[in-house]
């Protein structure tokens, strides 16, 4: 999400805000991160250049991803938006694989056997033997470890769908509510 900052129209600026604040509860409610980053910081991500033009930005935009539309001169079309956008989203995904945060949820640790050392995990996605996850719990990262082992009633599994609850065997304790991220 871009961070907005206005400086002389009120009535933009309290618009925005309440769409950004009903984005943001709802972002919230369903425990989806966001990550904020500023037009500026966007700018330097995409041109390197922090106080690029749009246009800039639009150009460097259509090089990367090889497109030919055109805004009219001196006119603002939906192209505009749309490459704010797309300028929001390949900055986070530049930013997101230069920290390693490139993952996906898969599931949620409904109970722990601290004894045994497993996890009781709804999944929310397919997970199997091998794959890299994290653990993560109030938006912090626990730890993270490869699916060594996962069970069903007792019986070893290779591989779980969406909707199945499986036994995860886990490296470290982990507690009830801990989100699962495969990397």
């Amino acid at each position: 999400m871009e961070k907005v900052f206005f400086a002389s129209n009120a009535k933009t600026a309290i618009s925005v805000g309440q769409s950004q604040g009903v984005m943001l509860y709802c972002f919230a409610r369903n425990r989806v991160r966001v990550y904020e980053y500023s037009p500026a910081h966007i700018k330097k991500t995409i041109t390197g250049l922090g106080r690029a033009s749009k246009k800039d930005v639009q150009r460097h935009l259509r090089s990367f991803f090889g497109a030919k539309i055109r805004s009219p001169k001196n006119g603002k079309t939906h192209f505009d938006d749309a490459a704010d956008a797309l300028a929001v989203a390949l900055c986070h995904a530049i930013r997101s694989v230069g920290r390693g945060e490139i993952s996906v949820k898969v599931g949620k640790v409904t109970h722990y056997y601290d004894k045994i050392g497993v996890a009781v995990v709804e999944l929310l996605a397919d997970l199997s033997v091998g794959d890299r996850i994290k653990f993560s719990r109030g938006g912090e990262d626990l730890f993270e470890q490869v699916v060594e082992s996962m069970q069903v009633e007792h019986s070893k599994i290779q591989s779980a769908k969406r909707g199945d609850i499986v036994g995860l065997k886990t490296d470290q304790p982990v507690k009830e509510g801990a989100e699962i991220f495969k990397l």
